[in-house]
């Protein structure tokens, strides 16, 4: 079924929407899958999955939230879906095991065959709660949940160094990091678990010195006994021959390759990323060597370009950043909201100035005495470099100020992270409204992060003002679909 069909569909009064749900979960010793629907279906010999009875007990919820926060991690993909337990049959299901076990919905009309209902979540149950005496309730989560766990837990196997001891990560260029000593008796120390593509310079107390390196396994040794602290200064993971730069193909990397639960191929929405990656080019680097979650090395990736890792209600990995577009692919006007619905969410606080912090020192050193020249000395005492721009105008009319915290960020260079800080205060740099309305039909096909148009005769939007979607939430069930966008 296309786009355009199915929106057609989703807007005729006559439809009868029917949704199937696709649920696994751990019962009785083994893990099985179960078949839910609102109105009961059963798939031909034909269909895939074939001659399944999807049970009719769906009563409510069925609902599916998607954000992009304007600061903060994203949440794409959250709701519950409402099952009918008023004579205590499912009592049973709050004995099994439901938590992290996939979910896919899909939504088409009783009438169809299988192959025409669209899928609309993939995700993964977080949990199940009896809100009433009479329902029960799956709790829906998208499938970042799969990479909230530790990035890696593989430890150095040397009886002489502590038994936890974490093998170190390193991705894309990072400087005078602190390398794990791996072998005490031949001065050898590790920066990455894998091939790296340089390691360009070793430092002991500040001082460089000679080193031999293994760039297959991503160590180096000494040549001669340290005096002091040994840092070293790397370009990082090489993948199949290749370095890896730029923040797609790290977080692409680092979500594929880490963590309990890599994604798979199918789970990386590839035409999306690929289109970030040529937008977004700029170089940054991270160096992980203690307990770290998946997900927030991602999302601290991502964050150094104003992006979030998000995962679309179909379960592909994105990259979205907040941007106010100059041309708009959606158009909403009054026809396409629910009357009297239109609201003013929040007005996001003017920020005049913005200061950003760029290539860190992964290792302070303050107070060196080894002859270094006093600017080394200055340089390896900062943890980070700065950059701000200011609008003076804007700050003096807003009565704010112009000197704000610094934003760290993983940018290796001045001229980049002056970009981003020229391009957030652009964003910011003026009044913003975050938009809310209720809609309905075929706009439910509008995505998270779509360049629109949103033209009405409230508040200042007679001739129309370009936006973004940072806020989507669908009602399968009540057939409603609630919008929240940036202009």
């Amino acid at each position: 079924m296309t786009e355009a069909e199915f929106k057609q569909w989703v807007s005729d009064p006559t439809s009868v929407r029917c949704v199937l749900v696709e649920v696994g979960v751990f019962s009785e010793g083994a893990e099985t899958v179960r078949y839910l629907s609102n109105l009961g279906y059963i798939t031909g010999a034909a269909d895939t999955p074939a001659n399944v009875v999807y049970e009719a007990c769906i009563v409510g919820g069925v609902t599916v939230s998607e954000s992009l926060p304007l600061t903060g991690r994203a949440n794409v993909g959250w709701g519950d879906v409402e099952v009918a337990n008023s004579d205590g049959s499912r009592d049973h299901w709050l004995d099994d095991i439901w938590s992290g076990r996939p979910i896919k919905i899909f939504v088409g009309d009783v009438r169809w065959p299988r192959a025409d209902f669209r899928q609309v979540f993939s995700g993964v149950v977080e949990d199940i709660s009896p809100r009433s005496a009479t329902t029960v309730n799956l709790l829906l989560r998208d499938k970042s949940q799969q990479l909230n766990t530790p990035l890696t837990e593989e430890t150095i196997d040397n009886e002489s160094l502590t038994k936890d001891t974490l093998k170190p990560l390193c991705f894309g260029e990072v400087h005078n990091i602190t390398p794990v000593l791996v072998d005490p008796g031949t001065l050898t120390y590790m920066v990455h678990n894998g091939p790296v593509e340089d390691i360009f310079e070793v430092r002991d107390n500040g001082v460089p010195v000679d080193f031999g390196k293994n760039l297959g396994a991503g160590t180096f040794a000494l040549t001669a006994s340290p005096v002091g602290a040994i840092t070293a200064s790397v370009q990082g993971a090489k993948v199949d021959g290749v370095y890896l730069q730029g923040v797609t193909p790290l977080v692409r990397h680092i979500g594929k390759t880490y963590g309990k639960t890599p994604l798979l191929a199918d789970e990386i929405d590839t035409a999306q990323l690929d289109a970030f990656h040529a937008a977004h080019p700029q170089h940054v680097g991270v160096y992980v060597a203690s307990r770290s979650n998946q997900l927030d090395v991602m999302q601290q990736l991502a964050a150094s370009v104003g992006a979030q890792v998000v995962f679309s209600t179909v379960g592909k990995m994105q990259l979205q950043k907040l941007n106010i577009p100059d041309a708009a692919e959606v158009e909403f006007g009054t026809s396409d909201m629910l009357l009297h619905t239109l609201s003013v969410g929040s007005t996001p606080p003017v920020q005049p100035a913005i200061r950003l912090a760029y290539c860190k020192n992964w290792t302070v050193q303050q107070g060196l005495t080894t002859g270094l020249p006093a600017e080394h000395t200055e340089l390896y005492a900062k943890e980070w470099l700065v950059v701000q721009v200011a609008e003076q105008a804007t700050a003096d009319l807003w009565k704010l100020s112009t000197a704000p915290e610094d934003t760290q960020t993983l940018l290796q260079t001045r001229m980049q992270a002056e970009a981003e800080a020229l391009r957030r205060q652009a964003l910011w740099g003026q009044r913003r409204l975050v938009l809310k309305f209720d809609s309905f039909g075929g706009t439910v096909v509008h995505a998270l992060g779509d360049a629109c148009k949103v033209t009405h005769h409230r508040f200042g939007l007679g001739q129309g003002k370009f936006g973004q979607i940072v806020g989507k939430k669908t009602d399968w069930l009540g057939q409603k679909v609630s919008f929240e966008v940036l202009v």
